[in-house]
């Protein structure tokens, strides 16, 4: 007699649990102990139960996950419009019908026991010595022509503060061009300094001297993160989330395992850590009621995998003997570059 009931692994919990053929995701939960809320009676409205299934090999588990695992969306998720929507490929549990083997992540917002996640920091005879400083310097610009705004710009700099940069970044230039910057008498200017000088890294328009920090340790479970004033070193605000790359793989050698099994593995790996950071920072902001365009800076840190993982370096290197480094020095990079939309 043919077996019709299919493996199922439930992250961040790692618990697994058989399904019947055609079972829902939330039965398979509630009766396996997963934590999966639901308020309305599986009745598809409440949006509780909302889970992500993740596709690929899974050598840990010994099991392939596909999209073909479930049935296809039904009515009820078609026309379900609740607080929280169904993004990707979020499906409702209540829904969602087990047809084969699946791993699925089941996010904070879903679970009953949502763990908390604080980090405190304690900062003891800290010195202050931030990379990023703001400058304001008085310039009219309405008369000048776009071509030597820049120029009058770095003039206003050395007369008032003596500084002359070793580079001006593009963004500058664009800043001042147009009728936008007509309308101020001061610009702020964020310069960086660097070995050999500062450079003049971007401007804002008018006085606004606001000057923040980010702080982030990407751990192989949690992202805890801290939100600083550089200018005095005040804690604005601390957080902590869950890493969501650990719905590949509960520890970092599953992760591995998963990149070398799956071609897209490495780019998945890359978005979830970038996803996990931003939206890290994103609650910073929030909590700490902070525009998060006035972030100068951002530091991570990171075992070797989160860190390259993150910057989308190839972690099977470090999977294997020699566990071979891409590098083992610091990188900086514009946060644009990681998917931070901020002028860090």
């Amino acid at each position: 007699m043919t077996d019709r009931r299919h493996r199922v692994v439930f992250n961040p919990a790692g618990l697994e649990a058989l399904a019947e053929e055609g079972e829902t995701v939330l039965n398979v939960a509630q009766r396996s102990g997963v934590d999966l809320d639901s308020v309305c009676g599986g009745r598809g409205v409440c949006g509780r139960c909302q889970f992500a299934p993740t596709s690929g090999d899974f050598a840990k588990w010994s099991l392939s996950s596909t999209i073909t695992s479930l049935n296809r969306p039904t009515e009820a998720e078609t026309r379900y419009h609740g607080r929280r929507p169904l993004s990707g490929d979020s499906r409702l549990g209540c829904q969602a019908r087990v047809r084969g083997p699946l791993v699925i992540d089941v996010p904070p917002e879903s679970q009953v026991h949502a763990p908390i996640v604080r980090k405190e920091i304690a900062l003891k005879e800290l010195t202050l010595d931030s990379a990023s400083v703001l400058r304001v310097v008085h310039l009219d610009l309405s008369q000048v022509k776009d071509a030597l705004r820049t120029e009058k710009l770095l003039e206003a700099l050395d007369e008032a503060w003596q500084i002359v940069p070793i580079e001006v970044r593009p963004e500058v230039e664009q800043a001042l061009a147009g009728s936008d910057a007509e309308m101020y008498e001061s610009f702020t200017l964020h310069l960086r300094r660097k070995e050999n000088g500062e450079v003049l890294h971007s401007v804002r328009y008018g006085t606004s001297v606001e000057n923040l920090g980010v702080a982030i340790d990407i751990g192989s479970t949690t992202v805890a993160g801290h939100l600083l004033d550089l200018g005095d070193g005040e804690i604005l605000a601390s957080e902590g989330a869950m890493n969501l790359q650990i719905r590949l793989g509960e520890d970092l050698m599953s992760r591995v395992s998963y990149v070398m099994m799956n071609p897209q593995g490495g780019s998945q790996l890359k978005e979830l850590a970038r996803e996990s950071v931003l939206s890290l920072i994103q609650k910073l902001g929030a909590s700490a009621e902070c525009d998060l365009s006035n972030i100068t800076e951002i530091v991570l840190v990171g075992n070797p995998i989160m860190h390259h993982s993150f910057l989308g370096f190839d972690v099977v290197p470090l999977g294997q003997m020699p566990f071979d480094l891409a590098t083992d020095e610091a990188v900086e990079i514009s946060a644009e570059e990681v998917g931070i939309p901020i002028p860090a």
